[in-house]
């Protein structure tokens, strides 16, 4: 995906929306999508944003703002980083502790769409630098709730950043 990132960005629109449509009909042919394949779409679909979608504007000067947003992406990160509710749990709760949200529940993953996710990162996309430093710092202290980095939380973590950055 790394490699074909330029070329993705240098397609005519036209193309862009055929590989779009490609990646959405393979990662969902077997009627689920798993977490490698929504990665995938998502760093697609970034890869293949026109200058005008990709332009920012920092709306949100508070991580509170965000509230939700986070709290999906922090119970995303908790979910595929570590073994068993009780340690799932512990990780989102420090992490929403360290970032200063309101405490809450576990957020409910099952059902959970590609685009309630994608609209969480794009609206942490439109925060200010300080607080996407410290979502940032969030998702780190998440994923090193355990002391260690899984592949499925190295993707995420990498998805994350750079749909901040795009």
């Amino acid at each position: 995906l790394e490699l074909a990132s330029p070329e993705l960005r240098n397609l005519d629109s036209e193309n862009k929306k055929a590989v779009l449509k490609l990646i959405r009909e393979l990662s969902m042919f077997d009627g689920k999508v798993d977490l490698i394949e929504l990665i995938v779409m998502i760093m697609v679909e970034v890869d293949t944003a026109t200058d005008s979608q990709r332009e920012v504007k920092h709306r949100f000067k508070t991580l509170l703002q965000l509230n939700s947003q986070a709290v999906l992406i922090y119970g995303l990160l908790a979910r595929h980083g570590n073994d068993g509710i009780e340690t799932r749990t512990a990780a989102f709760n420090d992490t929403i502790s360290f970032t200063g949200l309101p405490v809450c529940e576990f957020p409910q993953l099952k059902g959970l769409r590609y685009s309630q996710i994608k609209d969480a990162l794009l609206s942490l996309r439109l925060a200010s630098a300080d607080v996407q430093n410290k979502f940032i710092a969030g998702c780190m202290r998440c994923a090193l709730f355990d002391n260690k980095i899984n592949l499925n939380e190295y993707e995420l973590l990498r998805m994350i950043a750079k749909i901040i950055e795009y």
